[in-house]
């Protein structure tokens, strides 16, 4: 007959469920509980080895502020281990499939294990090595120097603005001039604008002379060069009037 002494006292130990304490599925240790970048994980004090639940490593991830130095090594794992939470196989699988980092992921509970510095090296792979980001300043550099060029290709076959300025001519010459300035200002205005507005058409053409006695025009011309030539055009009376002025 047992003792309700002994059953009294002993109670509250029997009615006490005993905590779940996961072990490293590398080295058997009891893992601790520590904060990491501001995420409460379970860790090995022994080999290292990281616990995160679901979310925590994205958690972690985004919270982390230094990456790992370039060249460092990674020791992991190709093999499958134990999960330490539900003990369900955990298989390894290569980190955004393409990074070349290879944890091992419980598909039951969601959660991962890192070893050693793989959590840095991840870091790094998401930050980008300096031969990466210098390679991708790089490309910048090279779309800032294109989009440079094609807005001045732009403005060199821009037809708003050469009929800006031949509008501008003409308001000038019909104010200040005379009707036969303005006509023959129209009828000069035409060979410039023409250039500007077709320049690659017009650099596209072959075998034809530009006047009497003038020699055949046997190569193709760029299209930029006939529309600084119809600009150069466009501008002669405006540079004629500034040296008059």
């Amino acid at each position: 007959m047992v003792d309700p002494l002994f059953t009294t006292l002993c109670q509250p130990i029997f009615c006490c469920p005993l905590e779940d304490i996961m072990h490293c599925p590398s080295c058997g240790t009891a893992l601790e509980r520590s904060l990491f970048h501001g995420v409460t994980i379970d860790n090995c004090t022994k080999c290292d080895g990281m616990w995160f639940d679901p979310d925590e490593l994205r958690t972690a991830l985004y919270r982390a502020t230094s990456p790992a130095v370039a060249g460092q090594k990674t020791i992991s794992s190709t093999m499958p281990l134990p999960c330490p939470k539900c003990l369900t196989e955990m298989p390894a699988v290569e980190y955004a499939y393409h990074s070349g980092i290879v944890i091992n992921r419980c598909s039951r509970c969601l959660g991962a294990w890192l070893s050693y510095s793989q959590f840095d090296q991840i870091t790094q792979y998401r930050v980008g090595t300096l031969a990466v980001n210098r390679l991708a300043a790089n490309h910048i550099d090279i779309i800032k120097d294109a989009n440079r060029w094609q807005f001045g290709r732009d403005l060199l076959h821009s037809r708003f603005l050469s009929s800006f300025v031949a509008a501008l001519y003409l308001v000038t010459a019909f104010v200040w001039g005379t009707p036969e300035i303005t006509l023959n200002l129209v009828r000069f205005l035409l060979l410039p604008l023409v250039c500007i507005w077709y320049a690659d058409g017009l650099g596209n053409l072959t075998g034809i002379s530009l006047g009497l006695g003038r020699p055949v025009i046997t190569e193709k011309t760029p299209g930029d060069f006939v529309a600084i030539g119809g600009w150069l055009l466009m501008l002669c009376p405006a540079f004629v009037a500034l040296v008059a002025w």
